[in-house]
């Protein structure tokens, strides 16, 4: 169970497959992501990604609490994945024009991180993404993400209409 967070209804199984296989990729490229080789995609629905992860040493700063860049690295990759489930569903969706985060409260090493991403608009050029961070219902960092997606989205348009002319 996910704690402070609404999840309604079953998944999206469809977009919850995207959701995996993009992250996955991403991962095997190696590289920053690697950081964040233990979350756990939980539940998709359109425009919203439901995820977890654990806080390990590794990510935690010299007083023992989640470093404020691993923070901002769940906001940049959990951002990302947010714009997958609002149907931008390619590894390469997009480059990042701004991050904000405002962080909240700490937590040990140990805690279960909770995360909310969600897609809030896609327009022709830009997307733009909302990262909320809980543990035990707390809230621990809210985030901001804008990417660039101009050049994503005609790449996905170009498989599609490649996708559409195999059939």
């Amino acid at each position: 169970m996910t704690m402070g967070l609404d999840i309604k209804g079953p998944t999206n199984q469809r977009l919850h497959k995207a959701v995996e296989d993009v992250w996955k990729t991403k991962l095997k490229t190696g590289g920053f992501n690697s950081c964040l080789k233990d979350l756990e995609i939980v539940h998709v629905e359109e425009n919203r990604v439901i995820s977890r992860v654990t806080l390990e040493k590794n990510n935690a700063n010299s007083n023992g609490s989640a470093h404020g860049g691993f923070l901002c690295t769940i906001v940049d990759c959990c951002g990302s994945l947010s714009v997958t489930s609002a149907g931008l569903e390619t590894v390469d969706n997009g480059v990042s024009t701004e991050i904000n985060i405002s962080f909240m409260q700490g937590c040990k090493i140990g805690s279960v991180l909770d995360i909310e991403s969600k897609c809030l608009r896609i327009g022709s050029t830009l997307a733009f993404t909302e990262v909320n961070v809980f543990s035990n219902g707390v809230p621990l960092a809210t985030g901001r993400h804008t990417k660039y997606i101009a050049k994503a989205l005609e790449k996905a348009k170009a498989m599609k209409q490649q996708q559409s002319s195999q059939l």
